[in-house]
């Protein structure tokens, strides 16, 4: 999960949510939902008081009864534009 201390700050007290685990062999796979009201500056994006929400998925792979992969996919563009910044997109191959 991102940083606490930096959501905390930028959205108040957050209330975060978790789904049920989806489990297989050694993969787990998390969904979680953040919400709060925008009350600090955010990657550039100055205050503007909205309530947000951030959801996130992780996967993850254990092993050896620790965990051997960890990914985590925030939906941060959604969040960027919600709070009114920008999102530029190009081509990698240009």
């Amino acid at each position: 999960m991102p940083s606490v201390t930096i959501h905390r700050t930028v959205f108040g007290d957050p209330s975060v949510s978790a789904e049920k685990p989806a489990t297989e062999r050694d993969w787990v796979v998390l969904r979680w939902t953040l919400q709060g009201n925008h009350r600090g500056r955010f990657m550039g994006i100055r205050l503007i008081g909205t309530l947000v929400t951030i959801a996130a998925t992780i996967v993850s792979r254990l092993g050896n009864t620790r965990m051997a992969e960890y990914w985590e996919n925030v939906e941060g563009c959604g969040l960027l534009r919600r709070l009114g910044g920008v999102v530029t997109v190009t081509n990698a191959e240009e």
